[in-house]
């Protein structure tokens, strides 16, 4: 009976260093391919500001892009739908949700289009999202389809403007 249960504990043990080794192994193939960037472990907890020089650029633009990209795979196995709701891109996973929208950009930068991105809920293990690569490969997959509009274009992170979004909600 003693060697049945050592067997199962090793058994198991060699199954969780598999797919340890090969979610590490996915991750690394993704990285390279571009699929997602390295981030630190609370990018969901940040707000991403874009400013963006296109005066073509535009949410409904955006949206479509990447509704296209969910078609032809891109966001393969990761059960995104979108919606726009009061000028609000809404993006839904079954472990998190996000929002995008434009804003009025800076009076003194009259030339840009501003938009603001952020995960308004996930669910979490341990402290760390559940789905962060698919939450990584989303938000990825958006700051590729504003650079093509303006490879120029800035990003900046604010934890101060998710805080805000989150109290609006």
């Amino acid at each position: 009976m003693h060697s049945f249960a050592g067997f199962v504990i090793v058994l198991f043990s060699a199954l969780y260093v598999f797919a340890f080794v090969y979610l590490q192994y996915t991750k690394k193939k993704m990285l390279a391919h571009g699929d997602f960037v390295k981030r630190t472990q609370d990018f969901a907890d940040y707000a991403e500001i874009f400013m963006v020089a296109d005066p073509t650029a535009t949410l409904r633009g955006i949206a479509l892009e990447l509704k296209e990209a969910a078609e032809n795979g891109a966001f393969f196995r990761q059960n995104i739908s979108f919606g726009i709701k009061n000028n609000i891109l809404l993006v839904r996973n079954p472990n998190w949700t996000a929002q995008f929208f434009q804003v009025e950009p800076p009076a003194e930068r009259p030339d840009v289009t501003m938009f603001v991105f952020t995960f308004t809920s996930f669910t979490t293990s341990y402290g760390t999202p559940k789905g962060a690569v698919s939450m990584n490969r989303f938000l990825t997959a958006l700051e590729k389809a504003l650079l093509r509009r303006d490879p120029n274009a800035l990003v900046r992170c604010s934890l101060e403007e998710m805080e805000e979004q989150r109290r609006s909600i």
